[in-house]
Order: structure tokens, then C-alpha cells, then sequence
């Protein structure tokens, strides 16, 4: 109910001579006492993984379930379906699916359709692996199609947009820490994985990749380049070769821009 603060505070002045100054303001805290102030609020959260759940990343399901994939306990890569009341925002859990035994950080999601999403993940010897993850939409329980590395070499911090139903656009930190980018197939008739020719984006550093869609051609990435700074390129995959090219890469940030995150306003922004 409170709608205006009057506030006063005195500086003294410790010289013998020296003269306090005051000085006194107001504030509007709201111009209208009925208003609704927006504000965000929180639900009841869930522990979905009691020992650990380290960079967890999220795919929509349904209207009430979505694919969590996370590196769990021993560093090792998990999945699980959380489900949402749409009526008290609870969060409840079914079982959890270990997909790589040996390690899975910073995984990324991208859907293939109803039931089945493809997941690239940081695997053993920081290399860069993938693999299909099935959801039984009948017991949400969680199996998985053939695994395969992308990257022999270095595959960490992969990031994930689907190009059609059976290609999506990999960028991750390869070699020498640059950015790199990668077209993986998926055969849905064996939920196998192959890959293209993969592309140094850039050749310098290319840490943190973040991908968004702009057409079916070209893609935002943003991500965090030489000096820690913030650097974002439009990546372009040729359809008919699956080959990948890149626009002039620009630094939107020359201080610092790690861990960038993206999201589509309109086609162009």
C-alpha cells in the first residue's frame, strides 16, 4: 500500500569549521495503489538426481513431460522424463537411464520427432560423442540407439539445431580450442548416426558454442572467442553437399562474453 518514500540523510563534516549537508528526496514506488506488480515466483523444486546433476540440458515431450540428459553420479551421462502437473506445477520424476557409463558432460538436446531426441555430449578424453535417445511415451522409460563420436580429437561443449528430420547442425570446441561445426545424420530407420565434413568456424577460439536457427540455411552461433570477448557468426549449410561456410564473424562484446545463450525474436533478430 506504500506508494511514496520520502528520504533524508545528513553527511557531517568532522572539520572544526566544516558545515553538515543534507540532503532530502522522494521516490513514486507505484503511481497506482490497485496495480498489480508483475513479479516471478517459484514452484516446489525437484531433486531429480540425489548424488549429482551437473549441466543439465531440457527437450520438450508433451505439454507435461520433457527429456532431461545430465552428467550423473561418476561423471557418467544420464537421462531422465520429468513430468509437470499443469495444475499445481509439481515436478515428479520416472526412472533414470544411464546413456554413456564412462563420462557425459555438457550435453545438448535437439527433438527428431514424438519419441525419439538426439543428444552430443562431451564424452571420455574430452572427445566429442552422440547418440539417439528413445522415450517410451507408454512407461516414459528411456533406451538409446548406437553411439558415435563426431570428434576423435576434441568434441566439449557441444551445442545442437535441427536443419530437417534426419540432419542437425553440431558446433562445438574442437582442437586447439577453436570453433568447430559438424552436420550429423540420423538414419531413422536404425537410429544410427553418421557425420559430414566438419568445419573450423574459427581458428583461433571458439569456446561455448550457442546455435539458433534463422532458415534452413543459415544459423546463429555465438560464442566465446579470443580473449574471453563475445563473437557471433552466421554459419551457412549447403543442403545439397551438407558442406558448412560461415558469413563475417563479428564481436559483439570486446571485454568479455563467455557461456552465451540464444534466442529467436523474428527472422531477422
Amino acid at each position: 500500500l506504500i506508494r511514496l518514500v520520502k528520504v533524508q540523510t545528513t553527511l557531517t563534516n568532522s572539520a572544526p569549521m566544516g558545515q553538515d549537508k543534507t540532503f532530502i528526496t522522494s521516490a513514486y514506488l507505484r503511481t497506482n495503489a490497485y496495480k498489480q506488480e508483475e513479479e516471478i515466483t517459484k514452484k516446489t523444486p525437484l531433486q531429480y538426481d540425489i548424488i549429482q546433476g551437473q549441466t543439465p540440458a531440457l527437450a520438450k515431450i508433451d505439454d507435461t513431460h520433457y527429456l532431461c540428459a545430465y552428467q550423473g553420479p561418476s561423471t557418467s551421462g544420464w537421462a531422465v522424463v520429468l513430468t509437470v502437473d499443469s495444475g499445481s506445477y509439481t515436478i515428479s520424476k520416472e526412472s533414470a537411464f544411464q546413456f554413456d557409463s564412462v563420462m557425459a558432460a555438457t550435453p545438448s538436446l535437439a527433438q527428431i520427432d514424438s519419441t525419439h531426441f538426439l543428444c552430443a555430449y562431451r564424452g571420455g578424453g574430452l572427445d566429442g560423442w552422440s547418440v539417439v535417445l528413445n522415450v517410451n511415451t507408454g512407461n516414459w522409460t528411456i533406451s538409446k540407439g548406437t553411439s558415435f563420436e563426431f570428434d576423435a580429437s576434441k568434441g566439449m561443449e557441444p551445442a545442437l539445431v535441427q536443419i530437417d528430420s534426419t540432419h542437425y547442425l553440431c558446433a562445438y570446441r574442437g582442437t586447439g580450442d577453436n570453433g568447430w561445426a559438424v552436420v550429423l545424420t540420423v538414419d531413422t530407420g536404425n537410429w544410427t548416426i553418421s557425420e559430414k565434413t566438419p568445419f573450423a568456424f574459427d581458428g583461433f577460439c571458439g569456446i561455448t558454442p550457442a546455435l539458433t536457427k534463422i532458415d534452413n540455411t543459415h544459423y546463429l552461433c555465438a560464442y566465446e572467442g579470443q580473449g574471453a570477448d563475445g563473437w557471433a557468426v552466421v554459419l551457412v549449410v549447403d543442403s545439397g553437399t551438407w558442406t558448412i561456410s560461415k558469413k563475417t564473424a563479428f564481436e559483439y562484446d570486446s571485454t568479455n562474453g563467455q557461456t552465451p545463450a540464444l534466442a529467436q525474436i523474428d527472422s531477422t533478430h
